[in-house]
């Protein structure tokens, strides 16, 4: 489960924003409320807040960046120096960085300083680029306090950008604290007049040209949010992120060096050499190696295969409960779902013809799937379907360590499922 650390707001803008948020709380006047938030935050009042903000000297901590690339012809690891005004722990959890937050999405909190790419680049430019885009995504969130959308609820917030013309590598933001209030951020190769698409759909929208978090400064960029003084305000971060690059450091070394971050050292802690995968079918016990990816461990699988008829079984009954479950354990269904996928795949390789190639994922009226879907109305039908699927991997596969994994989390959504009735 993701930790937020919350931490009081030390900019102009963050006790703006905590003091609206007392003022709908208590009903109070915006000056009284401005006066109470700069004090929560160690003022004597508002406007002494103004003056100690504006003239006290920046504290710049750098914090770290690393990417890797390889390829047949070169290799090589790369390592940003990020100016921030505290720790990415401070702001960040380990699962907000892999997990939750817009462009950083692939990579780790390796220490409270440091995050590192997972996977490997292409090369040098695409490592550079990844590494810049985690810088943008890093100093967006540390000055902002945004959160990257990850709840359905605030997903829904976002459907109307659907029908936003010529969308890409959009973004969407949460404001903690504060449900409903959201950000968005369009970044589309070519330019697109957004104001009146905006103003059709009652919303804010502020441009951001040359700034931006993917590709920062090569496209033009939009702001949404509910109000077009919030769309401003976002909008003038961006630029702040903009004009910082030039203070960011770059280091190349050899592909396998390792890269110590200050705190690391200064905490004395020994950090674990990058993950590599087992070479691909290694067999150990009743387990073969799968996944070849540099920074990953392998995955394992079951040596001997389920009957593919029983793949065919399994497949759309998971398939129609994709989206049938709660939403809490939609990605422990996804991920038994994949995981099954992929045996089937690595079982039955060119066994497997166009006809039967979508077993986990046939959809459309008279596929397997559709017909299951229409079936598995209720809760019990659900997890009778889920009983009968771990009934067939369990009678189908050998015992293996990789096979419990799988059918815990089918538990689990059967778990969620039972207890979304009794609530």
């Amino acid at each position: 489960m993701s930790r937020q650390v919350v931490t009081m707001p030390s900019s102009i803008s963050g006790i703006k924003r905590l003091a609206k948020k007392i003022k709908a709380e208590d009903g109070l006047p915006l000056q009284v409320s401005q006066n109470i938030a700069a004090q929560r935050c160690g003022f004597e009042n508002f406007r002494h807040a103004s003056s100690s903000i504006k003239n006290a000297p920046s504290k710049v901590k750098m914090i770290y960046i690393t990417t890797y690339w390889k390829n047949e012809d070169d290799s090589g690891r790369l390592t940003l120096g990020v100016p921030l005004s505290c720790s990415i722990s401070q702001f960040l959890s380990a699962q907000q960085v892999r997990f939750g937050t817009p462009r950083l999405v692939g990579f780790k909190l390796d220490f409270k300083d440091h995050i590192e790419r997972i996977h490997d680049a292409t090369d040098e430019t695409d490592a550079r680029e990844a590494a810049m885009e985690a810088a943008s995504a890093l100093q967006f969130v540390q000055l902002t306090g945004l959160m990257g959308v990850t709840r359905k609820q605030q997903m829904h917030q976002l459907e109307l950008f659907r029908d936003l013309p010529g969308r890409d590598h959009m973004s969407g933001w949460a404001v903690p604290g504060e449900p409903g209030k959201w950000v968005a951020i369009d970044e589309p190769y070519s330019e697109f007049d957004r104001k009146k698409w905006a103003e059709s759909q009652g919303i804010g929208s502020a441009p951001a040209w040359n700034q931006g978090i993917y590709r920062g400064g090569l496209q033009p960029s939009t702001v949404f949010a509910q109000t077009q003084e919030y769309a401003n305000e976002i909008a003038g971060v961006l630029a702040r992120i903009s004009y910082r690059k030039a203070e960011i450091t770059t280091t190349t070394d050899a592909y396998d060096s390792v890269f110590i971050s200050p705190s690391r050292a200064s905490a004395g802690g020994v950090k674990r050499p990058r993950p590599m995968p087992t070479p691909v079918n290694t067999v150990r016990g009743r387990c073969v190696a799968y996944g070849d990816q540099a920074g990953e461990y392998s995955n394992w699988r079951p040596v001997k295969p389920l009957p593919m008829v029983e793949h065919l079984k399994v497949g759309p009954i998971l398939e129609a409960l994709r989206y049938a479950v709660p939403y809490r354990s939609q990605l422990a269904l996804w991920t038994a779902t994949g995981t099954l996928c992929n045996w089937f795949f690595l079982e039955y390789g060119n066994g497997i013809t166009d006809k039967i190639e979508f077993a986990y994922n046939s959809i459309g009226e008279g596929s397997p799937t559709a017909d299951q879907q229409k079936a598995l109305i209720t809760a019990d039908l659900k997890c009778a379907a889920l009983e009968e699927v771990v009934a067939i991997i369990l009678k189908g596969y050998q015992p293996c360590a990789p096979l419990t994994a799988v059918i815990k989390k089918l538990r689990l959504v059967m778990d969620y499922i039972r207890k979304s009735v009794r609530n």
